[in-house]
């Protein structure tokens, strides 16, 4: 018996204050033109940078309504996602640099003080203005495409309205260089083990958004509870057989999602661009599991093991890691940095050839990170002792509530390049165990010189380091390394 897809009643969105906001701003395309290719911008510190951030998460806040109405209404991104998901981590971020004005380290990294906000691009990444005012511009830029202007627009008006000076240019839609965000379509990944409440996860990924950051690419189910996923899924989807079927066991479908059971292909085949393709995969064991996962921006692993999860939330490379949960960024204001963090790693990467010098810093780096963090401490810290010099290491945080904790820590890259940098922040990247390539103008002073004696991941280099097309190595350059964030929920997770 053929069993036809399940029709969903068309949910009726309100978007009157998106197009209230089309009729008072009825030439948004029509923004003028903003000079890119001058050589400096206008910079200095800016008066009550803290007390203008706060002032534009609340004006953000106030309009929330509004962002998401215009965020469906011009780009079809679900409002629930954009309230709970972009909308917090953009003010949680805001909120966290009105109280803590540390200067961002991107002073010598951001050369043009823009911002891409493309078709496709999430709406969290305006918070990325606050790296741009506190690097000391004095205005940012925002550039968008016809689709996504009316967004920029809204944001232009508060920032100004928190004092904060931006500028618009629109750019061509089909532009390569405001595509880059389209690879990131799904950036979760799913894990159910075997001892997991498996139907609140089932019922989490089925109803988790479609063609956003924060959609579901792929789940993995361990070995032993595949059939109890897969009659889960059974009971509220549709399975049917299609062209990409003959590549994997079993498909179904539910709500323009459709679920790849043992797929077999690297990825999967987008027959329909208005349906999403989730390959589900087995695994044994957690050795198993790690060697199949890539880095991911999350994770969301539901289990009831708590030496089971902590293991495999720990182990993985992703930055953010929901445990029992997904989507949620309730706590500590700081659950925004995992987010930005990988951000501006992403935009701040570049690749090079293996030198010698290369080859000798990752020795270096493989045999300090045998030496455990607090041991590292003492000798980056030894040459400092009985000297007038303050230095604080503390960089992790941890958050608990009523039904959750989260657990913040700052992560290790390879390889980080920096220039005429602080101490402060090259000890920062050393100790965490960053290996780190440095320039400098000027002569490497007597601490630099201990580091070398200590053996420490630090290589000093005569010449600015270039970047290589054809390079096989992967070098950042922010020293802050990435931040990490588990959150685990408390309360339903024994309920199977």
């Amino acid at each position: 018996m053929n069993l036809e897809p399940l029709k969903f009643d068309t949910m009726e969105v309100n978007t009157s204050l998106a197009k209230k906001f089309f009729e008072d701003h009825p030439n948004l395309v029509e923004q003028p033109k903003t000079d890119l290719e001058k050589d400096t911008y206008l910079r200095g510190a800016i008066e009550n940078l803290p007390e203008k951030f706060k002032k534009l998460a609340n004006l953000i806040e106030k309009n929330s309504d509004l962002f998401c109405q215009l965020e469906y209404y011009t780009r079809k991104f679900p409002v629930k996602t954009t309230k709970n998901n972009d909308l917090k981590l953009l003010v949680h971020y805001l909120n966290y640099h009105s109280l803590c004005n540390e200067p961002v380290i991107v002073g010598n990294i951001i050369k043009i003080p823009s911002i891409i906000i493309s078709d496709t691009t999430p709406l969290v990444n305006l918070g990325l203005i606050a790296d741009i005012f506190l690097a000391e511009f004095k205005e940012a830029i925002l550039i968008s495409t016809t689709k996504s202007v009316a967004i920029c627009t809204l944001f232009k008006e508060l920032c100004e309205e928190a004092g904060l000076s931006v500028l618009i240019k629109i750019s061509n839609t089909h532009s390569s260089s405001l595509s880059h965000y389209e690879k990131d379509w799904g950036s979760c990944v799913g894990i159910i083990t075997r001892r997991s409440d498996i139907e609140s996860a089932v019922d989490v990924f089925l109803n988790a958004p479609i063609m956003n950051i924060w959609a579901v690419k792929m789940i993995y189910v361990e070995e032993s509870a595949i059939e109890r996923f897969k009659q889960l899924i059974g009971s509220k989807a549709i399975r049917k057989t299609e062209k990409i079927s003959q590549f994997c066991t079993d498909t179904y479908h539910y709500n323009n999602k459709v679920y790849l059971f043992e797929f077999i292909k690297d990825t999967a085949a987008q027959l329909s661009t208005s349906q999403m393709y989730i390959p589900i995969l087995t695994y044994r064991t957690v050795k198993d599991l790690l060697s199949l996962i890539d880095t991911s921006l999350c994770v969301s692993l539901w289990s009831s093991d708590v030496a089971e999860s902590n293991e495999i939330a720990n182990s993985l490379k992703s930055s953010i890691v929901w445990i029992n949960d997904y989507g949620n960024f309730n706590g500590s204001l700081r659950i925004a940095q995992p987010y930005f963090s990988h951000l501006n790693l992403i935009n701040n990467k570049f690749k090079t050839k293996i030198t010698p010098q290369i080859e000798h810093l990752m020795k270096l780096r493989s045999e300090w990170l045998k030496k455990d963090i607090y041991v590292r401490r003492e000798l980056v810290l030894g040459y400092l002792k009985g000297k007038n010099y303050t230095f604080n290491f503390d960089m992790d945080f941890v958050d608990v509530g009523k039904d959750f904790m989260c657990v913040g820590k700052v992560m290790p890259v390879d390889m980080v390049y920096l220039e005429d940098i602080s101490l402060h922040d090259v000890l920062r990247a050393i100790t965490r165990g960053s290996g780190v390539l440095y320039y400098s103008k000027g002569d490497i002073d007597e601490y630099y010189s201990y580091l070398t004696k200590i053996n420490a991941p630090i290589v000093f280099l005569e010449n600015e380091l270039s970047p290589s097309c054809d390079g096989d190595v992967s070098v950042y350059k922010i020293p802050s390394g990435r931040t990490k964030a588990i959150w685990t929920s408390f309360g339903t997770i024994f309920a199977n």
